[in-house]
């Protein structure tokens, strides 16, 4: 995986890139990709690249080079853990337990009739506690950036990264449907001439 500033492996001769595809070998690493609304991976593996083709040191290959503007049609998910109320209970009596341990220090904080014991009510101030830190940890974490990753996307839509705009591949694409209707109306024209 390649991440901002750097470049995937690829053969000597081709100058840095994110992606890669030689006649003998596509990279497969996953690339950063940063807009104006933040950073994603991108996993390129079954993705259709359309990248421009070049020609170095005598070598065919086609590529995405660090820096270039990329547009993507995939499926974004983002990767955070989902917190449940199962996974607070077990965060909250693991913390109640280490605090348990230190029994002078239990005392000091929870016992207000002064006893030398918790009892229920003092423990349930104690449980209440541990579940503000355990929340207030989550929520901490909860804030931290997420990890954002674009890939094949699960309901059969297509999932195409592009180096060339989306404008210059219309013209393209469209170029190219005309000759093939063009070289479609003349073969059957010819044909019908020699049928």
């Amino acid at each position: 995986m390649t991440f901002l500033g750097e470049t995937g492996p690829g053969p000597f001769y081709l100058p840095p890139t994110v992606w890669f595809c030689t006649p003998k070998q596509r990279s497969v690493d996953g690339f950063l990709v940063t807009d104006e609304y933040g950073s994603c991976t991108v996993d390129p593996q079954k993705a259709e690249i359309i990248a421009p083709l070049f020609n170095r040191q005598q070598h065919w290959y086609r590529a995405i080079h660090p820096g270039e503007t990329v547009y993507i049609l995939g499926q974004l998910t983002t990767l955070s853990r989902h917190y449940t109320d199962t996974d607070k209970r077990q965060a909250t009596l693991h913390l109640l337990a280490d605090w348990k341990k230190d029994h002078v220090e239990m005392l000091h904080r929870f016992d207000k009739n002064g006893n030398g014991k918790i009892d229920q009510h003092e423990l349930m101030v104690a449980r209440q506690a541990a579940e503000v830190v355990v929340d207030n940890n989550h929520d901490h974490e909860y804030r931290q950036s997420a990890s954002h990753i674009v890939e094949q996307t699960t309901d059969g839509r297509p999932f195409i990264i592009s180096s060339i705009p989306p404008d210059k591949l219309l013209k393209r694409y469209s170029f190219w449907m005309v000759a093939h209707i063009v070289t479609w109306l003349a073969l059957s024209v010819l044909a019908l001439l020699l049928g």
